[in-house]
């Protein structure tokens, strides 16, 4: 299953961008998901998940955040000692929490619509919450 989530990936990144940003992105995927213990490689189409109100109308397919580039922005906000706390608006499956937590951040909150999502971020972050304990989330 794993091979078919990152083909799947790969190809949507390579029809939609181009095929060397989807060569890019699923080298750093595969790195991120091992170095983190994560699983949140997966594109899902929100407008298939119940939402109360009209907030699909303006929402695209869930894509979580990519590695390379949460991993300059949390070590330069490390570097600057700007990482104390996190506000994670659209947190998904919980991927940009889970490394903020490796990055030392103190205080990580994450809101999403989708009911769906929120479950799957919580159990993303049951096993960082046990590696971080004085994290607050």
């Amino acid at each position: 299953m794993t091979f078919r989530k990152y083909l799947r990936y790969f190809l949507f990144i390579g029809t939609n961008w181009n095929y060397l940003l989807a060569f890019f992105t699923i080298r750093h995927e595969i790195r991120g998901e091992r170095k983190y213990d994560l699983d949140t490689t997966e594109l899902v189409d929100i407008h298939h998940l119940p939402v109360l109100g009209n907030n699909l109308h303006h929402a695209s397919n869930y894509q979580a955040a990519n590695y390379f580039l949460l991993e300059k922005a949390f070590s330069y906000l490390q570097s600057i000692q700007a990482n104390a706390s996190l506000l994670d608006f659209g947190c998904g499956k919980g991927r940009v929490m889970a490394v903020a937590a490796h990055f030392g951040f103190k205080q990580i909150k994450g809101v999403d619509f989708a009911d769906e999502l929120i479950r799957q971020a919580e159990h993303t972050l049951g096993p960082v919450k046990e590696k971080f304990p004085l994290v607050k989330f």
